[in-house]
């Protein structure tokens, strides 16, 4: 793994739960799924955030990342 690593000059960062600020592609998508919801309820006058959660989930799953060149959903399962 290690040589395949640096033959694709790809660095590793050990981040942790604890530690998020590290990891900042999570952070955005977090903000993403929040500032979504918040549209969501806002729009809908109704205070049940939950049944929007699998929609918001499925579209920030199979949005185009440019950091990747791909959706997620397509990275995972290919």
């Amino acid at each position: 793994l290690q040589t395949l690593l640096k033959y694709l000059c790809i660095t590793r960062a050990c981040t942790s739960g604890y530690r998020t600020q590290y990891n900042g592609q999570a952070e955005r998508t977090i903000g993403t799924i929040c500032k979504s919801l918040a549209c969501a309820v806002y729009e809908s006058a109704e205070d049940s955030w939950a049944k929007y959660l699998t929609a918001i989930s499925w579209a920030c799953n199979t949005s185009y990342q440019s950091s990747v060149r791909t959706c997620p959903f397509t990275a995972l399962y290919g």
